[in-house]
């Protein structure tokens, strides 16, 4: 695994929330990842609290009932949406409109909405046109350095997390994986290990 468990438990605060970053972060930066009909789509929210010297990580996940009905044996999607991590829809394209009210709810302070471009161009055209700034971030090696500087962030405490059971679940489905000189994320399947 990428990184392991006891190392991710012990930068968690169960008491973090969205709302936290709205007043202890002047800017946050926001990832999103678009699924599929089995696939969750994510928002990730990353700000810096000046007065504690660390990134405060708050997410958010929706996905598909028929995914949710699909897979629901094989992980613990129950306990994911008791934690609120994890919203179930029904309506194509209910992920996006779900997605875009979390964004809005901390608009005033988002300085970059990063996202990777496959599925999510037309909603990045229609961030920029209510005035976001977006930005592809590409896949693969080319995220090296984030990666190693992310790795090095959490190994010295520097990114706090609620602690939810779903990004945890994330991270523990994360491998490193060795590309020549470079590295990128992968699920265990990337790796023949399970």
């Amino acid at each position: 695994r990428w990184i392991p468990l006891p190392v991710w438990d012990a930068i968690a605060d169960e008491s973090l929330t969205i709302d936290d970053l709205k007043t202890r972060c002047h800017n946050i930066w926001v990832g999103v990842d678009m699924g599929g009909r089995d696939d969750p789509s994510c928002m990730v929210a990353l700000g810096y609290d000046d007065s504690a010297g660390v990134y405060l990580l708050w997410s958010r996940q929706w996905l598909h009932v028929d995914g949710y009905n699909r897979r629901r044996k094989f992980a613990p999607y129950d306990e994911f949406i008791d934690s609120g991590e994890l919203v179930v829809f029904s309506s194509e394209g209910e992920d996006v409109d779900l997605m875009l009210d979390s964004l809005h709810d901390i608009r005033e302070l988002v300085a970059c909405v990063g996202y990777d471009p496959y599925h999510f161009r037309h909603v990045a055209k229609q961030l920029e046109a209510d005035g976001y700034v977006t930005k592809p971030v590409k896949q693969g090696v080319r995220m090296t350095p984030d990666i190693l500087s992310t790795e090095r962030a959490i190994y010295e405490g520097k990114i706090v997390h609620p602690g939810g059971p779903l990004l945890r679940w994330n991270f523990n489905n994360t491998t490193l994986v060795e590309v020549n000189q470079a590295v990128r994320l992968g699920k265990p399947a990337d790796t023949g290990r399970t």
